[in-house]
C-alpha cells in the first residue's frame, strides 16, 4: 500500500473535509465497528441553520475524511473555579434520587 493508498485515521479535535459533499467540520467522535469499518463524527463550526445553537455532527467513513491544516481543536477539562463537588458515588448521574 503506497503513501497515497494509506486510510486517513482521524484524531479528535483536528478539522476534516468529505471528500464527496464538502462537509467540514472537527472531529469530536469515534467509532469502530467489529466489521472493520471506522467512522468519524464531523462537527461543523458555528451555528445551526435557524442559529439557536450548534450545528450537529454527521457521521461519516474515515476513508472519506481528510485533513484540513488546521490548529487541533484543544478542550480544558479541568472543573472551573467553584463547581459543585459530589461525595457520593453510586453512577454516571449523582443528582440522581436514590430509592428508599
Amino acid at each position: 500500500m503506497g503513501k497515497k493508498d494509506k486510510p486517513t485515521v482521524t484524531v479528535l479535535g483536528n478539522t476534516y473535509v468529505d471528500i464527496i459533499s464538502g462537509f467540514e467540520g472537527i472531529c469530536t467522535a469515534k467509532a469502530t465497528y467489529l466489521t472493520g469499518c471506522d467512522q468519524s463524527c464531523i462537527r461543523p463550526k458555528g451555528l445551526n441553520k435557524d442559529k439557536d445553537g450548534a450545528a450537529k455532527g454527521e457521521w461519516f467513513d474515515d476513508t472519506l475524511l481528510v485533513q484540513k491544516e488546521s490548529v487541533k481543536v484543544e478542550v480544558d477539562t479541568t472543573a472551573p473555579r467553584g463547581a459543585r463537588r459530589h461525595s457520593r458515588s453510586g453512577g454516571p448521574n449523582p443528582d440522581t434520587p436514590s430509592v428508599r
